[in-house]
């Protein structure tokens, strides 16, 4: 009787999320869920002329990077093409990218990767996603990568290569989900709460040069609505939170003066080896080093596990020949930060893993997400999992090298106070503060760490939720840092 029920459902409210679809949605409802289903996208914008207005003053503007105001949002109808047949979304779409890679200027027509929301419905489960123009992301280089991680249970954003039209104009593009419960779900995960290296600093803030704040530049809260579903949740994410921002105060010392900054492992305090060492691993075997950039970075707390995990993004895959003294060449520190973390990641087996990526049906799979055909598929695939045994190998001789046998060893009271020194020696208009829970009053007290003395009422669950994602409080900018 259920199962007739929900068959009946299925039919009256399609699987595609309520999107207006020409067909029997329900018929359709294995395919709906495969990425590898979508034939093409078209996006109409409405308010076309203001779009286009917007999209020649960015490629106007003299500045090196995409500057927000050129990030307006659009509403727009987004029309996907199946096999099958045809769905229609509403949706809000904006300008995506950082550098003005983002964009191109073809045969008179402007191509931009984009930002879009879809407002009802969903794409083989994915609402928010980017479609980004392939060579800002090395075209199916991404697309491996992100299956290849997929498969070996990392959480990564499901990829894949797909003909776009934007008002008129079509060029193939790179379709990619953002960070999100969804995302997690396909991955297995309970919702949770997700932070990533905090950008408001490095990009066109203020009069500084872009990435010249990053020593002073900490994590933030990514979904703030899960964190202000109650107080629960709100602890969750700022006990996570701490543990975080306490690994980029000391990456922050750590690293002054590195060219290559790349070393976080978040659960080294909780006593727990968790995924980074192997994903620090695999993610160089592939070239990946964008990807460990501290601002680049995105992580997942497990509170099954309490432990984080790392979240694939933008990784720049090269699939190139790879030597660790050569990379960290003048990095001493970097160089052995690593060393040491991979002594733990069994090379042997992960070998084995990506060696088994050769089979057929990877292959197949993966042909059908890059829309090539099944040879030059094979071509692509087998060179590169070649390279990534070859590299593994030379990450695992590292492991012999007699490098440096001391790290400097930071306390992290002194640390933070380096922190909050540089971001005054900057002239940074942010101030720090810790925050704790109290169970009587069931609010969040602020302890202003500096200034000192400064007056902030407690705040409820809601305040602190926006606090770990915008950084913001009346206007003004607040850090949260752990306790010293």
């Amino acid at each position: 009787m259920l199962k007739n029920v929900f068959l009946f459902l299925l039919a009256v409210f399609p699987t595609a999320g309520f999107a207006n679809c020409d067909f029997q949605t329900a018929h359709f409802a294995n395919d709906l869920q495969n990425a590898s289903s979508v034939k093409s996208i078209a996006i109409e914008i409405p308010k076309s002329k203001k779009w286009a207005v917007n999209g020649i003053g960015l490629l106007l503007d003299r500045e090196p990077n995409i500057q927000l105001k050129w990030k307006k949002k659009f509403e727009a109808i987004l029309r996907v093409t199946y096999p099958f047949g045809n769905c229609s979304y509403l949706a809000e779409v904006r300008q995506s990218g950082d550098w003005l890679d983002h964009l191109r200027f073809l045969n008179g027509s402007l191509h931009q990767s984009l930002d879009v929301k879809l407002k009802n419905g969903n794409i083989a489960n994915v609402v928010k996603f980017k479609l980004f123009l392939p060579e800002t992301r090395l075209g199916n280089n991404e697309t491996l990568a992100t299956l290849l991680l997929r498969k070996l249970d990392f959480i990564a954003p499901k990829t894949f290569m797909v003909e776009v039209n934007v008002n008129g104009i079509t060029a193939p593009y790179l379709f990619q989900e953002k960070e999100s419960k969804e995302l997690l779900e396909s991955m297995k995960r309970r919702e949770g709460p997700i932070f990533e290296g905090d950008e408001t600093l490095l990009w066109s803030y203020g009069v500084f040069e872009n990435f010249e704040l990053e020593p002073v530049s900490g994590a933030k809260l990514v979904n703030r609505k899960w964190a202000q579903r109650g107080n629960s949740s709100a602890k969750m994410a700022l006990n996570a939170l701490n543990e975080l921002q306490y690994h980029y105060v000391n990456f922050a010392t750590l690293s002054a003066g590195s060219n290559n900054g790349l070393f976080i492992n978040p659960n080294e305090r909780l006593g727990k080896l968790g995924k980074f060492s192997e994903y620090h691993a695999i993610t160089g075997a592939m070239g990946g080093f964008h990807a460990l950039r501290p601002h680049n970075r995105k992580y997942y707390w497990n509170a099954l596990a309490d432990e984080f995990e790392p979240i694939y993004y933008d990784g720049n895959v090269s699939f190139e020949a790879f030597n660790p003294l050569i990379f960290f060449k003048d990095q001493p520190i970097e160089l052995e930060l690593f060393r040491r973390n991979i002594q733990h990641v069994n090379f042997e087996n992960l070998k084995i893993q990506v060696q088994n990526m050769k089979h057929n049906n990877f292959i197949v799979e993966f042909a059908s997400l890059a829309k090539l055909p099944l040879q030059l598929a094979h071509d692509f695939v087998l060179p590169k999992l070649a390279q990534m045994i070859i590299n593994l190998d030379a990450w695992e001789s590292l492991l012999a090298e007699n490098l440096i046998t001391d790290l400097k060893s930071e306390n992290y009271g002194v640390a933070r106070n380096n922190f909050i020194r540089d971001s005054q020696s900057f002239g940074v208009n942010q101030e720090f503060i810790e925050l704790k829970y109290d169970f009587d009053s069931k609010l969040f007290s602020v302890t202003c760490i500096e200034p000192p003395g400064c007056v902030i009422p407690a705040l409820d669950a809601n305040q602190v939720g926006d606090l770990m994602a915008n950084q913001r409080y009346v206007n003004e900018r607040y850090v949260i840092l752990p306790s010293a």
